[in-house]
């Protein structure tokens, strides 16, 4: 989803779903690397000057020119309600933008939904999902979702654009709807939660740290 100008105000200084699992490890641990450190790092700079560092790739562009066509394939196929999401979840120094949620008849949130457009991965990621299996970073995102909305399902969609697949220079080879969306379903863990709050708890007081740091005048040394 695209962030507006309020809530790309809003989360400044927080950690945030999309990069949470660089403060855990892929064996469930808090992370001491220095993946985990230039995060805090880069954390503490927005919070203390605004700034925030920009990142695209051909991949990002392909995954936000796509969401809304996966997102409105998803709401055709799936067996329920869904409504797509605009606003920033904040809680406890985390901050999380679901794509959308799924409701029911009263619009109370029952899960979280994201979407992803995998380019070269979609076959690679379609045979994890097959064994269970959920991506260290789309896992972590998933969790963090669960917990800034309050809920205990999030699903995990992965649509596959027709045209990706060339079958010569200039046709493209179309997969039928069924073929080239799916989801897998995560639940909410509470002690994977209780570690994510535990990993952040330890990242605020480091970026506090960061944070004097930058104010701190150094001259003439």
């Amino acid at each position: 989803m695209t962030l507006t100008p309020e809530n790309k105000a809003a989360r400044r200084g927080l950690f945030t779903a999309s990069e949470i699992h660089k403060l855990i490890t892929p064996g469930g641990k808090l992370a001491k690397s220095e993946t985990r450190e230039a995060y805090v790092m880069e954390v503490a700079f927005e919070l203390a000057t605004g700034w925030r560092r920009q990142i695209s790739s051909k991949q990002m562009e392909h995954g936000s020119l796509n969401e809304w066509e996966a997102f409105n394939l998803f709401e055709q196929l799936f067996p329920g309600q869904v409504v797509r999401n605009d606003t920033l979840l904040v809680l406890d120094n985390i901050g999380a933008t679901p794509d959308g949620f799924v409701i029911d008849f009263n619009n109370n949130h029952l899960a979280t939904i994201d979407i992803k457009c995998p380019w070269s991965k979609f076959l690679q990621q379609k045979a994890l999902a097959l064994r269970g299996e959920v991506p260290h970073e789309y896992y972590w995102q998933a969790q963090c979702q669960m917990y800034c909305a309050g809920v205990d399902h999030h699903y995990l969609v992965r649509y596959f654009t027709p045209g990706d697949i060339l079958d010569d220079d200039t046709a493209p080879c179309e997969l039928p709807d069924d073929k080239r969306i799916y989801w897998q379903r995560i639940d909410r863990n509470q002690p994977d939660i209780d570690l994510m709050v535990l990993a952040v708890n330890e990242a605020v007081e480091d970026r506090n740290q960061y944070i004097e740091l930058i104010n701190t005048p150094l001259m003439g040394v």
